[in-house]
């Protein structure tokens, strides 16, 4: 039935190659030729994976077995706030959250947060933190509303990139990352 379809597209593709003027006709056949063919090759193609082999099938049904187990975390696990604006996960297994309240650490158990401290220049830079990311050497890098921070995986603290006025080399305003956007771009080289 199949070969069918495919030579009565063929004649009908033919005739169109062939007539200077084809009418509406020929390119109805056709249409009509060619969804005939797309769900007769469906069709086939059905059949041909229902009849497959046991094997095949039961490694689909193994697979199904494995399910994935979500679980809900919030601010009674010890979350500082319910607004998150982003989620990674480090080299070392951490879960980091940017929230509206502090840059929030989890290590399956429990959450470490971090947040400004106006006496410590190596807190984060603000409390709300917009961007987390984490470039191609590991380091994070956290967006926050005045300013960008990178952490510092063995001090665990941060060093806090600012605007400074007449500064090309710093940061264009007191914003880590465009509020837009929401991006912090990592240079390709």
């Amino acid at each position: 039935m199949l070969s069918y379809f495919l030579k009565f597209s063929a004649n009908c593709i033919l005739r169109l190659i062939l007539d200077k003027s084809p009418s509406m006709i020929t390119f109805k056949r056709l249409i009509t030729a060619l969804c005939f063919t797309a769900f007769s090759v469906n069709a086939a193609s059905n059949e041909q994976f229902n009849s497959g082999s046991i094997e095949s099938e039961k490694n689909l049904i193994e697979s199904n077995s494995n399910q994935l187990k979500f679980s809900q975390l919030s601010t009674l696990d010890g979350l500082s706030s319910s607004n998150v604006f982003g989620i990674t996960q480090d080299h070392q297994g951490f879960i980091w959250f940017a929230t509206e309240d502090g840059l929030n650490r989890f290590d399956g158990n429990n959450f470490v947060i971090y947040k400004h401290n106006a006496n410590n220049k190596h807190s984060i830079a603000d409390n709300v933190i917009r961007k987390i990311f984490i470039d191609s050497k590991n380091t994070l890098w956290v967006g926050t509303e005045n300013g960008l921070s990178r952490y510092n995986f063995e001090l665990d603290n941060f060093d806090n990139f600012k605007s400074k006025v007449n500064d090309d080399s710093s940061l264009k305003d007191d914003v880590g990352i465009s509020i837009k956007t929401k991006t912090i771009y990592q240079k390709k080289n």
